[in-house]
């Protein structure tokens, strides 16, 4: 088995939390997802990827469906989020990113998604990843030499990851108050 973890369900917990506002058919949720304000940013997916997803979050029991027969169209069929799908979804939201590299994909489809279920949700995955950060901060403000910059590869790895991470803290603190100003208008 390969050492390296399996990757969190990012796109699948986006699926839902759309699932989440109501039951759709998988065209109607194709629509919303593309619809759906910075993820178009974050992933460009096909339509037979959401359709694999869709059968992949039956099949784990985060997810059921049904089947409407229409008069004027073909059968549609229909999911909606399972109590099962709904614990793993707010697990989700409220764990932040564990590594800097997820910051672009992962923490900012859980922002995007956290802001849907209120401002105290989205202020709290902010709060959670930037006391994350700060450990990585810490961590790594350890590991690189004031002395004698660029004398290895590494200081050249670990200085960025450096600037990274404080650049990350910044921005948290920039997202913290945006989400608080729009809770103000």
């Amino acid at each position: 088995m390969s050492p390296r973890r399996t990757s969190t369900l990012n796109l699948e917990h986006i699926l839902l939390a759309l699932l989440d506002q109501k039951p759709m058919h998988g065209y109607e949720l194709y629509q919303e997802l593309c619809a759906t304000e910075g993820i178009d940013l974050i992933w460009n997916i096909t339509q037979s990827l959401l359709y694999a997803d869709l059968d992949k979050l039956e099949g784990m029991g985060m997810l059921s469906s049904y089947v409407i027969q229409g008069e004027t169209y073909p059968p549609r069929k229909y999911f909606q989020i399972t109590e099962k799908g709904k614990s793993s979804l707010q697990t989700w939201i409220r764990t932040p990113a564990r590594r800097a590299r997820d910051i672009r994909q992962e923490f900012l489809a859980k922002l995007i998604v956290a802001r849907r279920y209120g401002t105290t949700q989205a202020l709290e995955l902010i709060r959670i990843q930037k006391q994350t950060c700060q450990t990585w901060l810490k961590e790594l403000e350890g590991k690189v030499p004031q002395e004698r910059p660029g004398q290895s590869d590494e200081w050249f790895v670990d200085s960025f990851r450096l600037m990274r991470v404080e650049g990350v803290l910044r921005w948290l603190k920039d997202c913290e108050r945006a989400v608080m100003d729009s809770e103000n208008q």
